[in-house]
């Protein structure tokens, strides 16, 4: 989000045109040579940190009330700017050969465990899956509201978002490579790389280049917005539940704290410990609360009287395939497919990474689940109408 703040204001001028890698790496992470260098803050990434946190808090201060009015206004806005995106990436001269790619599938990357990993991590991700935002913001709900018609829209919203995002990343991928008669598979790239470096340079060679960056930085900036204020509004609605101390207070010390704990990737080596916290967290984290949540739903609650009660309140109706799935299908799944991965990490430490940096993404794993069963449990109110 801070990143894309920066870029956001330095697409007036086009300053990155020249070499976005150099900029990108350079001139606004200033990145050193490895993790064990952890060197200064880098002051713009700073700054930027401290306005994105300081939005987040103006939007979940108030709980819900604040929280419903920036979504409001933030989602039609870029649901209108992704709109714009599309477009323009599939009228590019050169975008149907990057459709193609695109769209052309390679079943023999199904065999692929890292492919499995990362489509589930994708999911959990964007779904907010394992972080409980999903049942923070449903413990507002009436105890009557349709929840598998909710499930629906919401999953079916996501995937069509997705697989559209694909259309302006491929678009432009297609683009790049016929403007630089160059292979697509030579200018494909993911994560920071992509949106950096790849889709700078892309957009720089694009008529009114300065007007589309605005756009396409100004997306990412909402959509990093929407999704960091949901996940600290789930924090601060289980505090709430626990203490009742005021959720203007609770929000400030909550974003405080995360200010406080995302320095780490404002110094010069803060791309390294990214790379590390995300690939644990997406990796191994989510993925283990999700396999600990089919077990306690489905063998702790039960999944029978769960399904016989969404059953009730909803005009979609689960049947007992949901019953196998949540207590046997899922959880076995996903437990392969993080064996198989953890086999991968213990031959080699993951980038190249030393092993105490590894210590650090394993932490990042295990101190919440940890914390899930030191902290008291007690009985909420269901419903908060």
């Amino acid at each position: 989000m801070g990143w894309a703040l920066i870029y956001f204001f330095t697409s007036i001028g086009m300053q990155w045109s020249n070499d976005t890698k150099t900029y990108f790496f350079n001139n606004v992470l200033q990145l050193s040579d490895s993790i064990n260098v952890v060197g200064n803050i880098v002051p713009a990434v700073f700054i930027a940190l401290v306005i994105s946190w300081i939005m987040i808090y103006l939007s979940v201060w108030k709980g819900t009330k604040s929280v419903s009015k920036v979504v409001g206004w933030t989602a039609p806005i870029a649901l209108i700017l992704f709109i714009a995106m599309i477009i323009r990436s599939v009228t590019l001269e050169g975008s149907s050969a990057g459709l193609s790619f695109y769209l052309t599938p390679n079943f023999s990357a199904l065999l692929d465990t890292e492919v499995w990993i990362a489509a589930f991590s994708q999911i959990f991700f964007s779904l907010s899956v394992g972080f409980g935002v999903l049942i923070a913001y449903a413990s507002f709900n009436k105890q009557t509201e349709d929840i598998a018609k909710n499930a629906v829209i919401v999953g079916i919203s996501d995937t069509l978002f997705s697989i559209f995002a694909g259309f302006i990343v491929f678009g432009t991928l297609g683009f790049m490579s016929t403007s630089q008669n160059v292979p697509i598979d030579q200018v494909v790239a993911s994560g920071h790389g992509l949106a950096f470096v790849v889709f700078p340079e892309a957009l720089s060679l694009m008529p009114f280049a300065t007007i589309f960056s605005m756009i396409f930085f100004l997306v990412l900036i909402i959509i990093a917005y929407d999704g960091a204020f949901s996940l600290v509004e789930a924090i601060n609605t289980v505090v709430v539940d626990k203490t009742k101390i005021r959720r203007e207070y609770i929000a400030l010390v909550v974003c405080i704290l995360g200010l406080l704990a995302g320095l780490i990737f404002t110094t010069n080596a803060g791309l390294y410990f990214l790379d590390i916290i995300d690939h644990f967290v997406n990796s191994y984290a989510l993925i283990v609360v999700g396999i600990l949540e089919c077990l306690a739903v489905g063998w702790v609650f039960g999944a029978e009287k769960l399904r016989a009660y969404v059953n009730k309140v909803s005009e979609f109706k689960i049947g007992v395939w949901w019953d196998y799935s949540i207590k046997y299908i899922i959880p076995i799944s996903l437990s392969i497919i993080v064996a198989l991965q953890l086999k991968a990490e213990f031959i080699e430490n993951y980038g190249g990474y030393p092993d105490w940096a590894i210590v650090v993404g394993w932490v990042a794993v295990l101190a919440p689940v940890v914390m899930a069963f030191l902290v008291p449990q007690r009985k909420v109110k269901a419903s908060r109408n």
